[in-house]
């Protein structure tokens, strides 16, 4: 990783990578090495899917993870079941506790994006935001959003 974004020169704190819960519970030393390498490269770590698996809370210190991600089918469901609502809560209160931002994802609706605006959750995810795109359009999409943020040129006079 080191050598690619050297040889790139792609800021590091732009890059994000997320691992399941379920990568994190084989908990191997080779594994949380690897993260804390990624880590002091200025790698953001993201622990994905959260609150689907079997992986300890210890795990939110261990790997100095910059980023929780609450999984969609809390999400898809925390307005109607008391109980998904409680852990959507619950994970975003904990994940600010350890320092961390926290995404939902799977955001579909207008009324999941804004209450969970008012639970105070950083980021969101989901057909709401974005649709999933083949990386054709992707880089289409991000083309044409940086010509709308390049400053119209201004005539002068001669």
């Amino acid at each position: 990783m080191a050598a690619i974004l050297e040889r790139t020169g792609f800021p590091p704190d732009l890059l994000e990578l997320e691992l399941t819960e379920s990568v994190l519970v084989q908990d191997t030393p080779e594994g949380g090495e690897a993260i804390a390498t990624l880590r002091k490269l200025g790698v953001n770590v993201a622990i994905d899917d959260f609150g689907t698996g079997y992986a300890s809370l210890t795990y939110l210190r261990r790997f100095n993870a910059t980023t929780l991600k609450i999984d969609r089918s809390f999400i898809n469901t925390m307005l109607t079941e008391q109980g998904d609502l409680a852990i959507v809560r619950a994970s975003i209160a904990l994940g600010h506790a350890f320092g961390l931002k926290v995404i939902a994802e799977g955001v579909e609706t207008e009324a999941q994006r804004d209450f969970l605006r008012t639970l105070g959750c950083d980021q969101a995810q989901g057909y709401l935001i974005n649709p999933p795109l083949n990386p054709d359009a992707f880089v289409a999409q991000l083309a044409k959003r940086r010509m709308r943020r390049k400053p119209a040129l201004k005539s002068v006079a001669a």
